[in-house]
């Protein structure tokens, strides 16, 4: 399980004080971009052609800017040609509390051809040896 501590901005609140629901997504992409980066250092995303095929978020509770949001994110399936990560966004402070429980389904995918592709290489090695560390 990889772990990504999220910095609120004013920005992502909406009128009632809380985090927009909408950017939720795009911390569940910060702890994506995050692991990613842990795995493979500076290499660009270019040497990973993939898209983002599913999104899925259970809102909890509702992230404030007192909140101190930690996105934990693991590897659950690997496909031929996809892999599922889940998400909990909880409390840095109360790891008890959870604000959202999330899944993503990503696809290898050639740009070129326009149509996904087998998941093998480095990319693929990373999400096993992520998974099999799970036990």
């Amino acid at each position: 399980m990889h772990e990504s501590t999220i910095q609120i901005r004013f920005r992502d609140t909406d009128g009632m004080g809380h985090v927009n629901n909408a950017v939720y997504a795009t911390y569940l992409e910060h702890a994506r971009f995050d692991w990613y980066r842990t795995h493979f250092g500076s290499k660009p995303l270019t040497d990973f052609s993939f898209i983002l095929a599913r999104l899925e978020i259970d809102y909890r509770r509702p992230i404030t800017l007192a909140s101190q949001p930690v996105v934990a994110i693991w590897v659950t399936d690997i496909g031929a040609s996809a892999w599922t990560f889940e998400y909990r966004i909880y409390d840095a402070i109360d790891p008890g509390i959870t604000y959202a429980e999330a899944k993503s389904v990503q696809v290898a995918f050639n740009y070129h051809a326009g149509k996904k592709e087998t998941l093998d290489g480095e990319l693929r090695r990373a999400l096993e040896q992520e998974r099999e560390e799970q036990g």
